[in-house]
């Protein structure tokens, strides 16, 4: 578990989940940058795939994704992302309001599902993307959650129209969408940051 701390005197409370085949460490200089939230937590995830790269979930071998081809994955449901949420919810019961969950990529599909077990007040999803459809347009409950989704429209993993698709979701669940289009690919763009950024400091988040 990686801390980068802003303000220890202060509330608010972030955790930022890094995405597939990658580590804790990967997303550190984005918890550095946004200074809003007060306390960065970034954990990694629990199934390694290698040296130094980890996933939070898998995908069933039996589909095309298992060799990287991400284009339609909204049908599937993995079995380990649930279980992984619940264990990163337990993980993190204690921890100050407000809470803010963010994530990159896989690590965003997951923060979502966090919002099942954690009482979560803003969610940041960067290059994120529909999954688990039929459980989610049934189970998410957002009334109240604020979400800033992010999204390049050159990006050749996981297209800005399957980030639309979540944003669909999302706002039926009863959640209010800010969608940040950005001229680039999977990524988090400097553009993004400075958006997020004034994004944050207009929630307030210590009031």
């Amino acid at each position: 578990m990686i801390e980068v701390v802003h303000n220890e005197e202060r509330q608010s409370t972030g955790i930022l989940l890094h995405g597939l085949g990658s580590h804790a460490g990967d997303l550190q200089p984005i918890a550095q940058a946004i200074a809003s939230v007060h306390h960065w937590l970034l954990p990694q995830g629990f199934f390694s795939l290698g040296d130094s790269v980890y996933a939070w979930f898998l995908f069933p071998e039996e589909h095309p994704s298992s060799v990287w081809d991400f284009s339609s994955i909204s049908f599937i449901d993995p079995p380990d992302l649930t279980e992984t949420a619940k264990k990163l919810a337990r993980c993190f019961q204690h921890i100050k309001k407000p809470c803010i969950v963010a994530g990159f990529s896989q690590g965003s599909m997951l923060a979502v599902e966090l919002t099942h077990y954690m009482s979560i007040d803003v969610l940041i999803l960067f290059s994120s993307a529909l999954i688990a459809e039929q459980r989610w347009k049934h189970s998410l409950q957002l009334h109240g959650v604020s979400v800033f989704q992010s999204h390049g429209y050159h990006d050749d993993v996981l297209s800005i129209e399957q980030g639309k698709s979540l944003e669909k979701v999302l706002q039926l669940a009863g959640a209010q969408v800010t969608f940040c289009a950005f001229d680039g690919g999977h990524s988090i763009s400097d553009k993004v940051i400075s958006e997020l950024i004034a994004w944050l400091q207009k929630l307030a988040l210590d009031r």
